[in-house]
């Protein structure tokens, strides 16, 4: 009998390279290699478009602080320009507000003169002193003298030493104000309070009190409280506006008493009269 033949069994060993093509060129092989590819080729686009996009975002970024910044130190330039502008202009009015105080309180008018008084060479320089009270001749003394029979001239005697006691001690106003800064002048009606203010405004006008406040002010008290103003700067700008060609002076002003360089000069204190009574008067 002829025998069965036995099948042959798996062989083993290195295909040969037809097998190796035609596994390799098998559809889905090529399907899944270009699945690999498109897939890659997707993520490594998204990523080079992230990265751009990202490069770009932050240019763009750079571009507006870059122009931020220009555009800011145009401004703070433009500012600095109007407000160096502003100062000259307003130091301006100043000096043209003080050569014009300087010619107005040279001339000194005295009631119903024809010729006004140059008031920098008439002008009798006056003392002031702290305020004291008499201790001498005392009130007692007083009226022993008037009671009894003394001798007249033992009461001059009396009255010429006070008098020159007090008189030592007198200083000249500018000294005055070295030594306090805030002063009220207190003197009887004709005594020359208003005539002095007006000549120390003029001296600080012209520069001769170096350690005082440099821009002077004198304001009539009496005109202020017939003014409408319930503030005395407002009242003060409109003055150097309508007066002096000084206008929106109040800055100016604020400015100046921030740094202690306005000497303000009020007169006329006891010709105020304001309020309903004498206690409102007083407030």
């Amino acid at each position: 009998p002829t025998p069965t033949p036995v099948p042959a069994g798996p062989s083993f060993g290195p295909p040969d390279n037809n097998t190796l093509f035609t596994a390799l060129t098998s559809p889905l092989v090529i399907l899944a290699v270009t699945t690999l590819f498109s897939i890659a080729g997707y993520f490594l686009k998204s990523w080079f478009d992230e990265r751009r996009a990202r490069q770009e975002k932050t240019r763009q970024e750079e571009e507006q602080r870059r122009k931020k910044a220009l555009e800011d130190e145009a401004v703070r330039r433009q500012v600095a320009a109007e407000a160096q502008k502003r100062r000259e202009i307003t130091n301006a009015h100043a000096i043209s507000y003080i050569e014009k105080l300087s010619a107005q309180l040279r001339d000194l008018k005295i009631l119903d003169m024809d010729h006004p008084l140059d008031l920098e060479h008439t002008y009798i320089r006056l003392r002031v002193r702290t305020q004291a009270q008499r201790t001498y001749p005392s009130a007692d003394q007083e009226r022993e003298f008037t009671q009894t029979e003394r001798d007249p001239n033992e009461w001059f005697a009396l009255h010429h030493s006070w008098y020159t006691e007090r008189a030592k001690s007198a200083i000249p106003p500018e000294d005055a104000l070295h030594q306090y800064r805030h002063c009220a002048i207190l003197g009887d009606p004709g005594a020359g309070k208003t005539t002095m203010l007006k000549y120390l405004t003029l001296a600080s006008a012209q520069g001769r009190f170096p350690d005082l406040p440099t821009f002077p002010l004198f304001i009539s008290l009496h005109e202020f409280t017939r003014s409408g103003f319930d503030n005395l700067l407002d009242f003060a700008a409109y003055m150097l506006d309508t007066h002096y060609g000084f206008p929106e002076a109040r800055l100016f002003l604020e400015g100046r008493l921030d740094v202690g360089e306005l000497f303000l000069l009020l007169d006329g204190l006891d010709e105020v009269n304001v309020g309903a009574d004498e206690d409102e008067t007083r407030t």
